[in-house]
Formats: structure tokens, sequence, C-alpha cells
């Protein structure tokens, strides 16, 4: 069924691309019949119409299909790294900072030597975007709301701007006249050495795109998530940063500041295809941004002939709509949502531990067999102390996990048990200390190969973008898919066979966000399952839940950890799941972990009420519930 739809998507984008097309060839003040326009393209000729098409025409024609996909990849790139629809060159500043750093050549460059190069404008450009997306970056570590992080981008812009016109006051007259055409934005005058040159730079971006369309899907679920399936972290930041300035800067360098293309394409595109998923993503955004900007520079020729807008006025005056469109789309799917999720509570999920519902599905989801390996530790840590920036929030851990063992750590609020897990996790970095993984040293692993190993289930509330349930459990199989991700049939099995044991096979086609929070968590436990882990991290598995599912995901838990000889560490703030659940307990407080042990050393009111600065006797050890 999407598969249809996706084809059906292209056919549409190719159709009026090749209407476009013909439409930008044929119509203007010289106006050349369709059968004219044939001849012209297949004899060539050296009549008007012919001069008309291959000198000024064509190359424009050209340059804003190019340009056109190149801002609608780069708002792509922006939205899908910040996690943010909005987040587009134009609205972040990214052009804005292209802008200027191609102001301040123009006025240097032409003030001296009279000419500027192609590839003089491409080179400023990119410094300019670079510089503002690297700012932009770093305040995203410390603004962590999307309207927040927006604010940020317009201000930066604003402050590019303001600089840009104190250099144009001390620019000459003629400059001062090129900036300004050249800033209004417009895809005249470009010429076959100006298409060459961003023929080559676009392309070969393009192409580097697509080919990072397997990490860019598993960074639809965040960047945390990303890490835990083996995407390298480090090295795709700095590709995401790279490529969406190299198509940012290319765009403004030969055209100008072109608005809102990067943010209404891919939104449009994406709800033409009925998902998000980069591989159809990415090509389709190219195809949409090419039709938009040549159906926009159309009406900036035509419909006020002999005069010419600026098409980044036609591109504002078409996205904006689309742009104010998303934001109420988005609200009607927040209610949706809550509504969607009343409606599918009594689905896909059943009360008790859910077990293996054939010898097919075991085979399926079990792991490889290390032999002895199964029976040692698969998770260790010798003296190890967890903090941020070098400081310690929790110090000298020992632990060890074995295969078929449910470990949880308790502790007050603020203690560092989340820190401690991620740690061990890998996706923060210890202070000092040792943890090993499948009895190797965790630092000496890399991404892929601690996903091989691990997988990691976060609290949190996830934003996803058109993904369905299916497509969230299939990211598991990250690490074992090729180059563009894409899933065998062996992978599609165990997909199924996942979500099978998970008993969410009905909701393989539900929009994953619009399930439950019960829902959620089912699904991806299916997807942690899905990797083929020996050791299951999960932090606060149980918030968000009711007391159902709480019980219902424990259940499940334990079953898969003895059934499948896997190990299991989790968070929990719960004490009599806690109990109930558990093998093994850490106790964190203070910077220590205080006591380790069995449930029944664990539970008592002395280790309990120490743990939790409680008053003695109103801690009920065979309840593991305070007493009030």
């Amino acid at each position: 069924m999407r598969g249809a739809r996706v084809v059906r998507a292209f056919v549409l984008l190719a159709a009026l691309l090749a209407l476009a097309v013909v439409a930008n060839l044929c119509v203007g003040s010289v106006a050349i019949p369709v059968a004219d326009l044939v001849g012209v393209l297949v004899r060539g000729g050296e009549g008007p119409a012919a001069q008309v098409v291959w000198t000024i025409r064509l190359p424009r024609l050209i340059a804003a299909g190019i340009l056109g996909g190149a801002l609608a990849l780069a708002g792509l790139l922006l939205q899908t790294f910040f996690s943010n629809p909005l987040a587009g060159p134009y609205i972040l500043g990214v052009s804005s900072g292209a802008k200027l750093a191609v102001a301040i050549m123009m006025v240097v460059v032409l003030g001296r030597a009279g000419t500027v190069a192609s590839w003089m404008g491409v080179a400023a450009a990119t410094v300019g975007s670079l510089a503002v997306t690297l700012c932009v970056l770093l305040a995203s570590r410390r603004i962590r709301t999307s309207s927040g992080l927006i604010v940020a981008g317009v201000m930066v812009g604003y402050l590019c701007n303001a600089v840009c016109d104190f250099v144009v006051t001390f620019a000459s007259d003629a400059s001062i006249v090129n900036l300004r055409n050249w800033s209004m934005g417009s895809f005249s005058g470009t010429s076959w050495d100006d298409v060459r040159v961003m023929a080559a730079v676009v392309l070969v971006a393009a192409t580097c795109v697509f080919v990072l369309s397997k990490p860019l899907g598993a960074y639809a679920m965040g960047q945390a998530y990303a890490q835990s399936v083996g995407v390298n972290g480090g090295a795709f930041r700095v590709a995401i940063i790279a490529l969406s300035s190299v198509l940012s800067a290319c765009v403004t360098a030969f055209a100008g500041p072109i608005s809102f293309v990067g943010i209404a394409v891919p939104y449009v595109v994406k709800r033409l295809l009925g998902t998000s998923r980069p591989l159809v993503a990415v090509p389709a955004a190219f195809l949409g941004g090419a039709v938009f900007c040549l159906l926009c520079d159309l009406v900036a020729r035509t419909a006020f002939a002999p005069t010419e807008m600026a098409v980044s006025t036609v591109t504002a005056t078409l996205g904006v709509p689309v742009v104010m469109w998303m934001l109420l789309g988005r609200e009607r799917a927040r209610v949706r949502t809550a509504v969607g999720c009343e409606g599918r509570e009594s689905v896909g999920a059943r009360d008790g531990a859910v077990v293996t519902s054939s010898a097919r599905a075991d085979a399926l989801l079990r792991p490889d067999d290390d032999g002895d390996a199964s029976r040692q530790n698969v998770l260790e840590a010798q003296g190890l102390s967890v903090g941020y920036g070098g400081v310690a929030l929790v110090r000298g851990v020992d632990l060890a996990v074995r295969p078929g063992q449910v470990m949880t750590l308790i502790g007050p609020n603020g203690a560092g048990k989340s820190t401690l897990l991620k740690t061990l996790a890998g996706s923060l970095e210890g202070v000092s200390g040792v943890v090993r993984l499948c009895d190797k040293p965790l630092e000496g692993l890399s991404e892929h190969e601690r996903a091989l190993r691990r997988a990691v289930l976060l609290t949190g509330a996830l934003q996803t973008e058109l993904l369905t349930c299916e497509d969230v459990v299939g990211m598991g199989r990250y690490p074992y898919t090729g180059r563009l991700g894409v899933l065998a049939d062996k992978d599609r099995a165990k997909v199924h066979a996942a979500m099978g044991l998970l008993e969410v096979e009905d909701l393989a086609q539900a929009d994953f966000m619009q399930l439950s929070d019960g829902q959620r968590q089912r699904v991806l436990l299916a997807r942690a399952l899905c990797q083929e882990p020996r050791v299951l991290l999960l932090d606060e598995p149980t918030s968000y839940l009711d007391i159902r599912y709480q019980v219902s995901l424990l259940r499940t838990l334990r079953a898969l950890a003895r059934e499948r000889d896997l190990a299991v560490v989790m968070t929990l703030h719960e004490l009599s799941l806690a109990r109930q659940a558990s093998d093994w307990l850490l106790c964190v407080k203070d910077g220590a972990v205080t006591t380790q042990g069995a449930p029944a050393d664990v539970f008592v009111d002395e280790v309990i009420c120490d743990l939790y600065d409680l008053e003695p006797g109103t801690f009920d050890a065979d309840t593991a519930i305070p007493h009030l």
C-alpha cells in the first residue's frame, strides 16, 4: 500500500517537473510554441528562438532546478538533525550568514579586481553558512525547545543582516547596485559556466546526502537512539553540517538568499509520500525543490511582465501558507494523537508475560550461541566513576551482570542512576574506571560493535514524523543492514518475529505517534530485541505507564531474560515493582553505590530507610511500600 503511494508520488513529481520545464522554456516575453521548442532543442539553430532558449532560458531553468533541489535537501538535513520541521536554512539564519560572507567578498573583490569568479562566491558563502550553522549547533546544546532554537536562528539572521547593511554603507555605488540586485534573489543572468560549477557542487553533495540515508533514518528516532544502533555521532554531525552548509552556500552564491523553500518543500513532499524514510524522501525532496523553484521563477518572470519580481518574494508568498498549514497540522496531529491513544489502549497489548509463540520466532530472535561465553558476565564495571565534564557524580562502582539476570538501580532522584546507566551503555564517557561489554573494554569498541552487543531503551517522549511501528522496529536492524539500510528478507522476518513476540503485530502499519504510552514502550522494546543484543539497558521503562502496563512490561522483561539469556539492567522508582522484577539491586546515593545484593537482602527496613532518608519503621519490607 505505502509502496504504491510512493510510486504515485514520484510519478506526480516527474510530471510536474516536465510541465514546469516546458512552461519555463515556452512562456516569456518571446513566446515559443512547443513544436518550435522541440526543433530548437533537437536541431539547435541560430534564430531568435534558439538564442532565447540556449543562452537565456535553458541555463536559468537548469539553475532553478538544481538550486531549488539543493535548498530542499539542505532543509531536509537540518530538520532531521535538529528534529524540528521549522529548521530550514533561511529560518535558522544559515542563508543570512552566507549572504553576509558574499556581501563582504563582493565589496572587497569588486572594489579591487572589478570581477568576481563563481568559485569565489561559493567559497565565501560556504564559510558564512558554516559559521552560522556552527553557532546554531552550539546554541542547540543549551536551548532544548524547538521554539527557542528557532528564535536563536532568527536572531542570528538579524545580526548577519545588520552587519551586511553596515558593510554596504562603505561600498561603492556600483557594489551597492550589485548587492541590491543579488540580495533580492533571482535566477536571471545565469551563464553556462555558472551552471557547470553549481551542477558539480550540488550533484556531488546530493549524492553524499543520499548515501547518508541510513544514518538519517536512524536519526528520525533522535540522537541517543541513533547512537545506540551504531551511528557514529561525531562523524555524522560533521557530515550534516558540511553538506547543509555547502548546499545552502551554493544557492546563496548564485541566486542570492531564497526563503522558505527548505521548510515548505520537505514538509509537503513527506506528506505526499506518506513517509519520512530518507531513502525515498531525499530524491523526492530534490525533485520537489526543483519543481517549486521552477514554478516560482515562472511566476516571477511573467506575473507582472515586463517587470520581473524577485524569486524570493514568490517563494515566500507560496511558502508562508505552507508553514502556517504545517503549524496548524501539528496541532491537529497532537489532538488526533491524544484521541487515538485513548481509542487504542486495548489494542495490541495483553496482560501477562509475553513468551515465545513458536520455535521459529525463538530461532529468529535468539542471539548466536557463543558457547561458554554465554555463562560468563556480559557486563562488568570496575572502579567506575561517572559524571559530566570530568566531574564525578557517582564514584567507585563495581558490578557484574550475567546472562538471564535482571539488575535494577534504585535510589533517590538526582543520585546518578541514569548517568550510570548511560555510561554503561557507552552514550556517556566515564570519568575513570573500566566497563567491559561481553568481555571486551567498552571504550575499545566502535559504535557498530557496541550495537551488536547491547541495546538501549530510553525514557522520554519521542517525536517521530510519519513513521509506522514497523519502521521503528526495523531500525533495530541497523547494525546488520548494508550501506543504504535496506532490509533483506531475513531482517524483515526478524522484525515480524519481534513484533509478534511483543504482541504488537496488529499495529505494524499504525503511526507510532498515535499509540498509547504502553504500546509505544512495547514497540520500542520490540525494536531493541530486533537488535539481537546480549545486554538490554532501560532507563525508567515504566515511566508514563499505568499499573497494568507496568506489570505487563516487567513480566515481559523477566520472561525475555530467562528464555533468551538476556542480561537486563534498568532504573526504577517503583520499589514494589523493583523488588518483584529484579534478581539483583544496586542502591545509589550520595555519589556511591551504598548497597547491592538480592532483593531479600536489600529490601529491609534499615537499608531502604537509609537510602531514601525515611524515618525508621516507616517502610514495609514485605510489600515494599512505605507506611503513611
